[in-house]
């Protein structure tokens, strides 16, 4: 099973590779869902964390302690305050990141502090893979 999913996992990584060349030359956020293709398991782990959820701590009423030791209403909506959004999201205002007002089936793929909030862009990442070839030991 495990060597079906490193085949699948090269396989989407090369394809993507090909209909996304631009990619190399302009970082772009791809959101947790490519990462989790095929780090399954660190994306199942990441879905349980505060990270996961850190753009619904924005929200009203959600987090109130927190927010009332920062100084904040706990019942105001920070969820579209970019003073805010910018640490909850990941890529604020980037290409491929968060915008405010996206639709919210893209949005699902950039909320919260995710992969790319600390690796980086997904397709520099992608890259990387890429470049590693069949290394696995240098990605």
């Amino acid at each position: 099973m495990k060597i079906k999913n490193l085949l699948h996992c090269r396989l989407a990584v090369r394809s993507h590779l090909l209909r996304t060349s631009v990619s190399a030359q302009t970082p772009e956020y791809t959101g947790n869902r490519v990462c989790a293709k095929c780090h399954f398991d660190q994306g199942e782990a990441w879905r349980k964390t505060g990270h996961a959820k850190a753009f619904d701590s924005l929200k009203a009423n959600v987090k109130a302690a927190a927010k009332t030791r920062a100084g904040l209403d706990p019942a105001k909506d920070y969820s579209a305050d970019p003073n805010c959004i910018s640490c909850h999201v990941t890529g604020h205002g980037e290409a491929g990141g968060y915008k405010t007002g996206m639709n919210p089936d893209d949005a699902k793929l950039v909320v919260g502090v995710s992969c790319e909030s600390c690796h980086g862009t997904g397709s520099t990442y992608r890259q990387k893979h890429a470049d590693a070839g069949a290394n696995p030991k240098a990605w």
